[in-house]
């Protein structure tokens, strides 16, 4: 097999089954400006890799103020989107994994694939959905079970969307009305430096004038 050879500049590195293949020392490459475009098409590539996406999303649901609103929104969609195939007709299997697709984050979707699995083998899906705490909470589980053993499933799972998104549009209003003061803080403080700076030079200037 011919390693194909990527040349900028000079010959910096190689492409060779997929990955990036790195020739002289990390300093000799620093220093080179191709190690800029080097760098970007390496980062560009983990990140669009299944690890590299997987790395990502999974940091992201760790973050204390990020992670907890995106499970939240990610849930809402789930529930959504499965309430309203099972509204229209659809069972439910094949609904579970129509709104798994809806989730948008890997490391949520496995978890979800372990419940459908779960309900293949005959198991209720309250019960299923609650080993995946990180995106159904002990009281939605429960819902969910008290809903499937009454026959309003459907029904019940649009209603924990719109309760979730309700909740969700109020973090998120009560976040902006913190951020504005912070944004307005240091916007005046970068005009303030700006200022300053700009003023200082002519006081010198007037200085040596006298």
């Amino acid at each position: 097999d011919q390693v194909e050879a990527m040349t900028l500049a000079d010959r910096i590195a190689v492409l060779s089954a997929g990955r990036l293949m790195q020739y002289d020392t990390p300093d000799a490459i620093y220093n080179r400006p191709a190690a800029l475009f080097v760098a970007g098409f390496t980062l560009r590539t983990w990140f669009t890799s299944e690890k590299g996406r997987r790395v990502w999303e999974g940091g992201i649901l760790k973050a204390p103020a990020i992670g907890p609103l995106v499970a939240q929104f990610a849930m809402a969609r789930f529930c959504r989107m499965l309430g309203t195939l099972l509204g229209a007709g659809v069972p439910l299997i094949n609904g579970l994994n129509v709104a798994r697709r809806s989730i948008g984050n890997q490391i949520l979707s496995d978890a979800v694939t372990n419940a459908i699995d779960a309900v293949k083998e005959g198991k209720q899906l309250g019960p299923s959905l609650s080993d995946c705490r990180v995106l159904f909470s002990g009281a939605t589980t429960e819902m969910i079970s008290v809903a499937e053993e009454s026959g309003r499933l459907d029904g019940e799972l649009v209603r924990i969307a719109n309760v979730t998104e309700g909740d969700l549009d109020r973090q998120l209003k009560a976040a902006v009305a913190l951020a504005e003061p912070l944004m307005l803080f240091f916007i005046a403080g970068f005009i303030g430096v700006i200022f300053i700076g700009m003023v200082i030079p002519i006081f010198s200037l007037q200085d040596h004038i006298k």
